[in-house]
């Protein structure tokens, strides 16, 4: 499932990430991951994204992206995201709409631990 906007991302480029290209408004984003290097997951397996719906796009990945501060508690997923999708939205209830369409294409098994939807009565 594709979002409508797609950003590529360089670790190795500059020291700081400009956030200054993503709109400042609501929005669904995916951050990205390449294959994982270790033995534990075999290599056909990709890794789902990072998943999330924000009130402010430019802020939250400026905070998620940013170079680590050294032993900050703060995710930081700066060196192991690839690229971004997202997609503005216009009302929470798109926002919440849409992340759900993504989590289920996504995360099949647990969509509704993530986004913590309980069964009806």
């Amino acid at each position: 499932m594709k979002l409508q906007q797609s950003f590529a991302l360089n670790p190795q480029g500059g020291s700081e990430f400009d956030s200054s290209q993503f709109p400042a408004g609501p929005a669904v984003f995916a951050i990205h991951f390449d294959q994982p290097a270790t033995p534990r997951l075999p290599p056909a397996a990709p890794l789902p994204p990072y998943l999330s719906r924000t009130a402010d796009l430019r802020r939250r990945l400026g905070r998620l992206l940013r170079a680590s501060s050294g032993s900050s508690r703060l995710l930081n997923l700066r060196e192991h995201a690839r690229w971004v999708e997202y997609t503005p939205v216009g009302s929470s209830f798109e926002a919440l709409w849409l992340l759900y369409q993504l989590s289920r294409f996504y995360y099949p098994d647990s969509y509704r631990v993530r986004l913590r939807l309980r069964s009806p009565t």
